[in-house]
């Protein structure tokens, strides 16, 4: 990991979507398999941690060519943890009942559906910015104008 980052210099976006990449895969991994009777702890553990591997590997090669700021991943991550949430509790509305399997793949896709809307939603997040201090004209009740400043810190 040294070598890594003192070669590339990777940037606090970069390491961000890196880390969200692992984590998200992680527990996809474990959401789903949840699902799956007579998996051995062991098992499971193993192809957790392969898919965290996994996406952290894909999500550092992605953010070489996708820049991002830690700002925007942690606000897709949010979306992810709302999205689950979601997913979760639409499912036990909807099923009615406490079998878990419903229940985990339900939290799965709201999790998958609420990191993409929140990336899509945040696509323009990084992007540039107006000055700091902005001055625009306003009317102010019936008869007057004046001027507004507005800025940014």
């Amino acid at each position: 990991g040294i070598l890594l980052a003192t070669t590339l210099k990777p940037t606090a976006g970069q390491v961000s979507m890196a880390n969200s990449g692992g984590l998200w895969a992680g527990v996809l991994t474990t959401l789903f398999l949840g699902t799956v009777d007579g998996e051995d702890t062991k098992t499971l553990f193993g192809a957790q941690m392969a898919s965290a591997s996994a996406g952290i590997i894909a999500f550092s090669l992605l953010s070489r060519n996708l820049p991002v700021t830690r700002g925007r991943m942690l606000i897709i991550d949010a979306g992810g943890i709302i999205g689950g949430l979601m997913g979760a509790s639409t499912t036990l509305l909807l099923a009615g009942n406490n079998d878990e399997d419903p229940i985990l793949i339900g939290t799965g896709i709201g999790v998958m559906g609420g990191l993409a809307l929140t990336a899509y939603l945040t696509r323009n997040f990084d992007a540039r910015r107006l000055p700091p201090v902005a001055v625009t004209p306003t009317l102010m009740g019936r008869n007057g104008a004046g001027l507004a400043m507005g800025g940014q810190f």
